[in-house]
């Protein structure tokens, strides 16, 4: 296979923002949505937070392919099926978005990677649900990049990649409202 060139399997709704980050970092990759395990060969599997997510990670599938998890919240809070709901109402001021290796059919593994998103007293539900799937979608490929080329991630891989703008942040914050 050549470099690049990988399968990746995600559950759920289908999403362009996905798509495109994940062609930004790793060119020639075919992206593939559902909402049941694949029965082709893929490089790796993405579940993201279950949406769309009904059916039953098998611990036979969990040792015979590499799955991930993109969940809303910085695990171990909010473990739940409304993580980003559950973080606002709370009242929580810091949230986020974690990705994890899933390595029991109960979807916790290795945490991989958390991304930080602030709550202060401005920011509504639809824009911090809108923040967390947009950083979702930003810092996937690069985690995703790691686990295929069997790296340890390193956030400033995210920080440098992902700089769209100076303002000294993620590169697409609610601050500075690039």
């Amino acid at each position: 296979m050549e470099p690049n060139n990988y399968k990746i399997f995600v559950s759920g709704s289908f999403r362009d923002d996905i798509i495109d980050s994940v062609k930004s970092v790793l060119p020639n990759t075919d992206v593939v949505f559902g909402n049941s395990l694949p029965d082709d060969e893929y490089d790796i599997t993405v579940i993201i937070n279950n949406d769309g997510f009904d059916f039953e990670v098998t611990e036979d599938y969990i040792a015979n392919h590499k799955v991930i998890r993109v969940h809303p919240s910085l695990l171990p809070a909010f473990n739940t099926s409304t993580p980003i709901k559950d973080a606002f109402i709370s009242g929580v001021k810091v949230t986020g978005v974690t990705v994890h290796r899933v390595e029991n059919n109960d979807m916790s593994g290795l945490i991989l990677s958390q991304y930080p998103v602030m709550i202060d007293s401005y920011t509504g539900y639809q824009q911090l649900a809108d923040e967390i799937i947009k950083l979702e979608a930003q810092l996937l490929p690069y985690v995703l990049k790691s686990v295929l080329e069997d790296k340890i991630f390193d956030i400033v891989d995210f920080l440098n990649g992902n700089k769209t703008h100076n303002c000294g942040g993620c590169g697409g914050c609610h601050k500075c409202g690039e």
